[in-house]
């Protein structure tokens, strides 16, 4: 099986699904066009430095490499940065052929790691949830340690929408979503094998001229 088909479901959900959605909040709160994006790029990037990279913040029964977190956020610290300084265009455009070469960078790098970073985020905050019900159906205390899920989770799905609020694309609201074509194909199936029938004409009865 090549690798093409093994991460097409991935691709799927980074794209179709997950940039689909920011791509619709970001056209009808009209950031994705000019310098907002960055600007709220930057305040996002800055939540996840303030909430994941504190110190002793300890995951799973140990203490994260801090150094590692801020590795995965430089690239878009610096490419809010750029963008807030008017290094690119501003017209909102998501096509590689007019791009600055270093906005092409950023954008290659951040569509590699915004989706682990979005579903780790979301992982962590799944785990609190949890955490939480159980504590609440035992009656315990929460334990610390379901906090800095929390925390964390958040700060890694704030990274993850910096990342995705730049990279809208506009022509993904265009296509068909998977799930109305499968309904689609469902509805026909189910038309096909109940066919409406269609009323035989009867010829009126005239009475003879005798009668």
């Amino acid at each position: 099986m090549k690798l093409e088909t093994l991460l097409k479901p991935i691709k799927y959900l980074d794209e179709n699904i997950i940039l689909r959605q920011y791509t619709k909040l970001a056209q009808k709160v009209n950031i994705d066009k000019g310098r907002k994006k960055y600007w709220i790029g930057e305040g996002l990037w800055a939540s996840y430095i303030a909430l994941s990279t504190r110190p002793n913040m300890e995951l799973f029964g140990k203490n994260f490499d801090l150094g590692s977190y801020f590795a995965i956020a430089f690239n878009d610290g610096v490419y809010n940065f750029r963008g807030i300084s008017g290094r690119f265009n501003e017209t909102g455009s998501s096509e590689e052929n007019i791009l600055d070469p270093m906005e092409q960078f950023h954008k290659k790098y951040n569509s590699v790691v915004r989706l682990p970073t979005f579903l780790f985020g979301a992982g962590l905050v799944g785990k609190f949830g949890i955490d939480l019900i159980n504590s609440i159906t035992e009656k315990k205390q929460i334990e610390p340690t379901s906090w800095y899920c929390l925390i964390d989770g958040i700060g890694h799905l704030s990274l993850a929408s910096s990342m995705y609020l730049k990279d809208t694309n506009p022509k993904l609201l265009d296509k068909v979503p998977l799930w109305k074509k499968a309904l689609g194909y469902v509805k026909e199936k189910v038309s096909s094998f109940n066919p409406i029938q269609q009323p035989i004409p009867v010829p009126a009865f005239k009475m003879s001229e005798n009668q």
